[in-house]
């Protein structure tokens, strides 16, 4: 019996889709901060465009040629930046806009002329303010620094004191990879007249690194993925393509071993070696399937044999005794009569001796024949001995005497049987009739009684001299 759990060789199973699962969760959980990084990566492009157009915007507003109109500063070689941020934010125009004391920028579709798109805290334009007294701010948010991978820069004089110092607002994201692969800042001399008047020093974060890293790890997740789809996809062709045709085999050799199906045979395969194989188990499955029916025909023959007369082909005394057994215990549960007749040949020796062992095997022959011939289908007849016979008359019809049978027997055999050497001669035969239960409940009584009841006829219808 094939107990195979998985019949779909294209199946996968619990294992292998947990597998599939966890490595996606893995991917999704590393490649949508890294989405996210891009985006800010790009908006840190557009940042650091828009740092060129102030650039741009800086220069011309510098030169006088170019732009007179400085504001509070018109008329003047020299400028505050802070009078090129209100230039930048508009603060003349907004002062003479409206009626509003007050607004914030961005504005409704994020325009924001001197800040990156990723500072989120809102600058104030307040009305009849000077830049330096606070017409816009906060003032740290003014000109937010567009570069997110330095954490720190600090400017030192030539005795090594700080003189200005810029710490980033966004943070390290991690502070532990920072110390181990930039553990010292990043140093470039200032010199006046070449002379070092002091130094600028950077320190970098791990935004960078963490990008790489983040990428790095995303690449072997991805291609870990592809290794295990390959992988399950190869073991499903694998399972198909050999594990398949190895489990029928397995399966024809197990019916054959426990079951004895030799009549069970290997389908065509596609490997070729393994079908090479099935074509020869089937072929010894061929020899064995014959053997057997050579084996289970010799064994019926001989059981055959043994339960029945070799000349008459009826059952012998063996068969006999079985027989009876069976139907005591049946007649027993029935509530049931049946009779047994107790059969010989009275003139049989004489017939053997005039005309030889031929006319005795031919009368037997016969004498077997009209016995079956008499008895209904359900009765049962065997020769136990020479010229002894017996039959069991089962059930015994009420209305039919024992007697009745035996009579009809004996002139069914009565009549003339033609002998090999062509002669004619007539048998005579006596019965003796035992009855269950009413003269015995085993067999020996009934064989008894039977056999007594044979001898009582021999010696009525013998002959007298």
């Amino acid at each position: 019996m094939n107990r195979r759990l998985r019949t779909n060789p294209g199946a996968f199973t619990l294992v292998e889709l947990l597998v599939v699962i966890a490595i996606i969760a893995a991917l999704l959980g590393i490649l949508l901060p890294a989405i996210g990084r891009a985006v800010a990566m790009a908006r840190g492009f557009r940042c650091q465009m828009s740092m060129r157009a102030v650039a741009f915007d800086f220069q011309v507003f510098a030169d006088e040629s170019l732009h007179g109109d400085r504001g509070d500063d018109s008329g003047t070689r020299d400028f505050r930046l802070e009078t090129f941020q209100e230039s930048q934010y508009g603060v003349d125009e907004f002062w003479r806009w409206g009626t509003a004391t007050s607004i914030e920028t961005p504005d409704a579709q994020g325009n924001d002329p001197m800040r990156c798109p990723s500072v989120r805290t809102p600058l104030v334009l307040r009305r009849n303010l000077a830049c330096s007294n606070g017409a816009i701010g906060p003032s740290e948010a003014v000109s937010y620094g567009f570069n997110l991978r330095l954490e720190r820069a600090e400017v030192i004089d030539d005795r090594g004191r700080p003189l200005s110092e810029w710490t980033s607002p966004a943070g390290d994201p991690a502070p532990l990879l920072t110390r181990i692969f930039f553990p010292r800042p990043f140093a470039a001399t200032v010199q006046r007249n070449g002379s070092v008047i002091g130094r600028i020093e950077v320190w970098g974060d791990s935004s960078t690194l963490i990008d790489y890293v983040r990428l790095g790890v995303l690449a072997g997740l991805g291609c870990l993925l592809v290794t295990a789809l390959g992988t399950i996809i190869l073991a499903r062709r694998f399972e198909y393509e050999l594990v398949k045709p190895l489990n029928e085999i397995a399966t024809v050799a197990h019916d054959v071993r426990l079951h004895r199906r030799f009549d069970k045979r290997v389908q065509p395969l596609s490997i070729t070696e393994l079908d090479r194989l099935g074509g020869d188990i089937n072929a010894l499955l061929d020899e064995l399937q014959g053997w057997q029916g050579s084996m289970e025909s010799e064994k019926a023959m001989l059981a055959h044999r043994a339960s029945h007369d070799m000349l008459t082909a009826m059952p012998n005394r063996s068969a006999f005794d079985e027989q009876l057994a069976l139907r005591i215990q049946a007649a027993d549960k029935r509530g049931e009569r049946f009779a047994v007749l107790f059969v010989d040949a009275d003139n049989f020796k004489a017939a053997n001796d005039n005309h030889g062992h031929h006319a005795g095997d031919a009368l037997l022959v016969e004498l077997s024949t009209r016995i079956k011939d008499t008895l209904r289908k359900g009765d049962f007849a065997a020769r136990i001995g020479g010229d002894e016979f017996i039959v069991i008359i089962d059930p015994l019809d009420p209305d039919i005497a024992p007697e009745a049978l035996a009579e009809r027997i004996q002139k069914s055999v009565s009549r003339p049987v033609a002998l090999p050497d062509g002669d004619e001669y007539r048998l005579r035969i006596s019965i003796g009739v035992a009855v269950y239960p009413d003269h015995g409940v085993d067999a020996t009584a009934l064989l008894t009684i039977a056999d007594a009841a044979m001898y009582a006829d021999k010696l009525i219808n013998r002959p007298k001299l």
